[in-house]
Order: structure tokens, then sequence, then C-alpha cells
């Protein structure tokens, strides 16, 4: 097994991150193969291979992405509470404005919650509700490419041992 900082290793991520890329502009895992063979100059590197790397990375992001969610998640139910608790005097005092305000501060904590099922237009959703896509939760691109791009920092900073396909 080479070291986690072996070039080997560093090979094997930015492989894995050109065949992400690729795909994620539409190149199909035939032409993924074929220019990561040509990139990283491999005899061998093919079709499956190609979708191995997409996939290893998918499942980091997807692993990622729902541990931000519940983070977020977790952070808003807070804020929420904070604000419903500085209207309870005015709560108690009968005042329409604030119980209003309450309700739908109470109808959005319930939503981050989970406590209502989440209604599914025909799509895939993830425990938290989230609409999914082949098991991601969609995101704007530009939010998507952060989320790459800092994944791909804490993995070169981690550095697992990577499985290697021949």
């Amino acid at each position: 097994m080479p070291a986690a900082s072996s070039p080997k290793t560093l090979q094997i991520w930015e492989r894995r991150r050109l065949a992400f890329e690729l795909r994620k502009a539409g190149v199909s895992y035939a032409g993924i193969a074929e220019a990561v063979k040509v990139q990283f100059k491999l005899d061998k590197y093919t079709q499956k291979a190609a979708f191995n790397d997409v996939m290893s990375v998918l499942k980091i992001v997807q692993k990622e992405t729902l541990e931000m969610a519940a983070e977020v998640r977790a952070m808003d139910i807070l804020r929420l509470d904070d604000w419903l608790s500085s209207l309870n005097d005015r709560i108690s005092s009968g005042d329409i404005s604030a119980i209003q305000t309450a309700l739908k501060i109470q109808e959005q904590r319930t939503k981050l919650i989970g406590i209502y099922e989440p209604t599914n237009n025909g799509g895939t959703l993830s425990p938290d509700g989230q609409r999914l896509v082949f098991g991601v939760a969609f995101l704007a691109d530009t939010e998507r490419s952060d989320r790459i791009a800092k994944l791909f920092e804490r993995a070169r900073k981690r550095l697992p041992e990577p499985v290697i396909d021949e």
C-alpha cells in the first residue's frame, strides 16, 4: 500500500478529480477513460475505472453534503429558537403581529426538524427532505464546485488510502 502522501496517492486523487470534472461537464465514460489515459500517460484505464473514480468522488460529495446540511439545519433551528424566545413577552401580552411571526417561525422550525413528512413530487428525497439525483442533493453549479474544491482540499490534507482499480 502506498504511503498517504506518496506521489501515487496524489496521482490517484488528481485522476479522480479529472474524471469527476469531465463527467460533470457531460463527457462519456469512454471519453473520460481516453482523456485520463492521455493526461496521466496510462497504458490501461477503462470505462469501468472512470466510472469507479467518478463514483468515489460522488460518495464523498454526498457524505459531505449531508453532513453540511445537518450542521446548517442545527444552526438554523437554534437561530429560530432564539427568535421565538425573543417574542415571548409580546406574545404573552397578546400582540397579534408577534403571534403571527411566532407561528411562521414555528412552521419553519417544524420543517427543519422534520416533524411532518416531506412532500415528494416524483423525485427521490433524502431523509432530511432534500431532492436527490442519483443519491446526491441538488446544488447550484457554483455551490457544488465550491464544495468539491473544499472536499479535495480536505482529502489532500487527510489523504486516505485509495482503492487502486487496475
